[in-house]
């Protein structure tokens, strides 16, 4: 709990105060990064160092901050695209 005096007690968590966090698959996400409650991270994102996430962040999306904030978009490919083929496909270069 919050309340010191609650915890000193040794009180449960009021299960009201709990949601699941959701981590989709191939998600980097950076050391000392801290995710709130309820937040879902999509598929293929990547979360830098010491980010706060207090909202979702949608799949393939480079995200940075406190609190964080989408700062660019990550391309999609299917492996065994050459480096070369993924960045002509999404127009990078």
């Amino acid at each position: 709990p919050l309340d010191p005096v609650k915890r000193s007690r040794g009180e449960a968590v009021d299960k009201s105060a709990v949601l699941p966090v959701q981590i989709g698959d191939h998600v980097w996400i950076g050391e000392g990064t801290t995710i709130l409650k309820g937040v879902t991270i999509g598929d293929g994102a990547v979360i830098s160092a010491k980010s706060v996430v207090m909202r979702n962040i949608a799949p393939f999306t480079l995200a940075a901050g406190n609190p964080v904030m989408a700062i660019g978009r990550i391309p999609q490919h299917r492996p065994g695209d050459s480096y070369h083929e993924v960045v002509q496909t999404q127009g990078i270069v």
